[in-house]
């Protein structure tokens, strides 16, 4: 424990210094910080190119079904963050921070709104780890579904009804006489699960080959002096769509490992902690998923699937469940891209076909709550994989 706190430590004073993070996919997740409610950001503004970064940052995420319906909303104006403070008991680190994006889905125009609080997560995800290589701390703070939170945001930023916003993300640098902190070890074995609860049975992947994948895991009237560099592994992010494939050789022990961990380095709606992982490498249990889930193709042919999961009997907030697995999907996307692997995200609540079936291919109890999947593999030699990175609109900026 001490250990780890040392480590966090340095951790916020090498951010405060400005940046001089390293550009890889480990380090943007297990040097994150964040300033809670006892803390304080320095209140200079930021320079308007890291507004750009983040907002880069947040179009690279994947959307379910690409539906691209997020919209951000950057506050920057005090008074305007008194007023979501009035309706938002937690949003405290308000108080100073120099900026907020609220990530609201667009209901009036998604192809699929039961996604919008996923699609939220990703794209805080891909920010924050675009803060972090920036030399900024950064706070996601739930909005959605509570009426006085919904209100008084969409009061703040003169938003429409027919915007949803899910969540807002607080940016700047911690203040000198404030430490920052983020949960990031919070690795727990007993919310993983492999192949099921019985004893592995049925063809495996490949395991008699290895795939080769890559290293180890290791105030307005003044400007805040941040980094400025893009967090490049967010664009070299790949996906092996409906019409690709893998290669089936099995991923090392060690890179699944790796992808776990990401996955709970993330952060968490209230610090509940409440995402189980599912980690499936067994074909005839992706046989079972596939019966009922008509949109996963990928795995046809990838080595590994990690199926997150909410526990609905041990949570606290039920309704974050889906945001939070936005958030661990992108910290394991932007593993796997640091790793070599190319990864597709796909949805499963709260369609019953898909929740049935994934819950039967894993075991899985009745309270826990399959949210998505995401598909890992090195792409297959023949097999093009690309991602959709470069979505920035404009149009969605407010």
């Amino acid at each position: 424990m001490k250990k780890i706190f040392s480590m966090l430590v340095a951790a916020a004073l090498v951010l405060t210094a400005g940046g001089a993070i390293a550009n890889n996919g480990s380090d943007l997740l297990y040097s994150r910080t964040t300033v809670h409610a006892d803390g304080k950001y320095d209140t200079a503004a930021l320079p308007e190119g890291t507004v750009d970064l983040l907002l880069n940052a947040a179009f690279s995420a994947p959307s379910g079904g690409n539906q691209l319906s997020n919209n951000y909303y950057v506050i920057t104006d005090r008074d305007r963050m008194a007023t979501i403070q009035k309706g938002h008991p937690y949003s405290q680190p308000l108080d100073t921070a120099p900026m907020v994006i609220v990530v609201a889905g667009d209901e009036a125009t998604c192809k699929y709104p039961e996604l919008l609080e996923m699609d939220a997560g990703l794209a805080a995800g891909a920010m924050q780890a675009q803060a972090t290589l920036l030399g900024l701390s950064s706070c996601v703070m739930s909005i959605y579904p509570q009426e006085e939170r919904v209100n008084a945001v969409r009061e703040a930023c003169e938003m429409p009804e027919t915007m949803k916003p899910v969540l807002m993300v607080a940016f700047g640098v911690p203040a000198v006489d404030s430490v920052s902190t983020a949960s990031v070890y919070n690795y727990n074995a007993g919310q993983v699960h492999r192949n099921g609860a019985a004893t592995p049975t049925g063809e495996t992947v490949d395991a008699a080959t290895s795939a080769s994948v890559g290293g180890e895991a290791v105030d307005a009237s003044s400007t805040a002096t941040v980094g400025s560099q893009k967090a490049d592994i967010l664009y070299e992010r790949t996906t092996v769509h409906a019409n690709g494939k893998y290669d089936t050789a099995a991923l090392p022990e060690e890179t699944i490992e790796k992808l776990l961990n990401a996955a709970f380095s993330a952060p968490s709606g209230g610090n509940q902690l409440s995402n189980n992982y599912y980690v499936l490498t067994e074909r005839d249990r992706m046989a079972t998923i596939q019966k009922g889930h008509p949109y996963s193709q990928p795995l046809d042919t990838a080595p590994v699937v990690i199926v997150v999961a909410g526990d609905e009997a041990s949570c606290k907030f039920p309704e974050l469940l889906e945001m939070d697995a936005g958030l661990s999907a992108m910290a394991m996307q932007i593993q796997a891209t640091e790793l070599g692997l190319s990864s597709c995200v796909m949805s499963i609540y709260p369609q019953d076909e898909r929740v049935n079936a994934v819950r039967e291919a894993c075991e899985m109890p009745e309270t826990m709550k399959p949210v998505l999947m995401v598909a890992f593999g090195v792409p297959a030699a023949d097999s093009v994989s690309s991602a959709s990175v470069t979505n920035y609109d404009a149009s969605k900026v407010h």
